[in-house]
């Protein structure tokens, strides 16, 4: 089964690469972004995850996302 599949979408796609994925494209969990929160939470440890968003310009749902899943932290 799944190699009727691969076949099915290199004939369709020329390659066996996946299709591009819908819905909004990722903007804000960047690698460029998840290291200044890693490098800001080394420097201000103290300060609270909502105050560090701020000063980032970012929401904090997504600096919490890159501190808990992306970096582990």
């Amino acid at each position: 089964m799944l190699v009727s599949r691969a076949l099915k979408r290199f004939h369709e796609l020329g390659n066996t690469q996946d299709r591009p994925s819908s819905g909004w494209p990722v903007t804000e969990v960047t690698s460029e972004n998840m290291n200044v929160v890693r490098c800001r939470i080394r420097r201000f440890s103290e300060q609270s995850m909502w105050k560090t968003a701020s000063d980032l310009g970012m929401s904090s749902r997504s600096f919490l996302r890159i501190v808990r899943v992306k970096l582990r932290l």
